[in-house]
């Protein structure tokens, strides 16, 4: 059940399928045992990428209360009050998560996204140099490097971090997070380039995952608004939300605390997808 909820509805783009066998797998668990902590949180994500909200947190403090030392549970509860702009709670979340794994990577990594998506972003560079520092070959640490980068305008520096990332991934084409790791390693690189004024190679990028798109190859709407709010195309960067937002893309959850939506949220049609999603009212520059 764990395995389908995030591995499908988060990575995969949210398939509905994968959810469906979340909640089958899950109620399964529940069955053989009702104090099931792997369960629930199963379920919460499930409910998370349906943007049942209320169902979602239920779910997870569910869990955690049942286990109070089960990681995953701590991870994606963070994950889930980011979403909802309840940033302190998700870094006390975070960094519970922190302390029980201290040398599981994706814990680190996904523990450590919460400060950067609060703007804390000193503290999200000095965890994820951290995690480069404990394992060099592990890619998405190189990828959330090119995050705090961006954050901070050195747009080389995260050019680089992002190319080193993709050349990883290659390197281990089996690694999880494909197809997602793939097409988000891209629109974030076309975003560095045009931030960079490289505008021929971002766009040229836009072409290769538009194409990706439409050959059923890779997801990439997301990757795509990304990349399109990098060129200052924002209603580009709304129209592939909207389209996303067609297809329930679970990682829509997370529009509202994704810096690089950040120049989108005073728009009219960006309010009015937060609205549709039911997430809070996205804060405006």
């Amino acid at each position: 059940a764990l395995l389908y909820a995030h591995g499908g509805a988060y990575l995969g783009g949210g398939d509905l399928a994968a959810r469906a066998k979340t909640r089958e797998y899950a109620r399964k668990a529940l069955d053989l045992d009702p104090q099931s902590a792997e369960a629930y949180t199963a379920l919460a994500w499930a409910d998370l990428a349906d943007w049942d909200w209320a169902g979602s947190e239920q779910n997870f403090k569910r869990a955690i209360e049942l286990s109070p030392n089960f990681v995953t549970a701590h991870v994606w509860y963070s994950q889930f009050l980011a979403a909802m702009g309840r940033f302190d709670e998700a870094l006390a979340q975070s960094d519970r998560a922190r302390r029980l794994a201290p040398l599981q990577l994706a814990t680190l990594s996904h523990a450590a996204v919460a400060y950067w998506q609060s703007g804390r972003t000193d503290e999200a560079q000095v965890f994820f140099q951290e995690i480069v520092d404990f394992d060099p070959n592990y890619w998405f640490g190189h990828h959330l490097l090119a995050l705090a980068h961006l954050q901070k305008g050195r747009y080389r520096e995260a050019i680089a971090a992002i190319q080193k990332s993709m050349a990883l991934r290659e390197a281990s084409p089996n690694s999880l997070g494909s197809p997602f790791g793939e097409s988000r390693n891209l629109g974030v690189l076309a975003y560095a380039y045009a931030k960079a004024r490289q505008r021929a190679e971002a766009l040229k990028i836009v072409r290769d995952l538009e194409r990706g798109e439409k050959e059923g190859k890779i997801r990439a709407t997301g990757p795509l608004a990304i990349a399109y709010v990098g060129l200052g195309n924002h209603k580009r960067a709304l129209g592939c939300l909207e389209t996303w937002y067609e297809r329930h893309g679970a990682g829509l959850y997370a529009i509202n605390a994704d810096p690089f939506f950040e120049p989108l949220h005073s728009h009219p049609r960006f309010q009015e997808l937060i609205r549709r999603i039911g997430l809070p009212p996205a804060k405006t520059q």
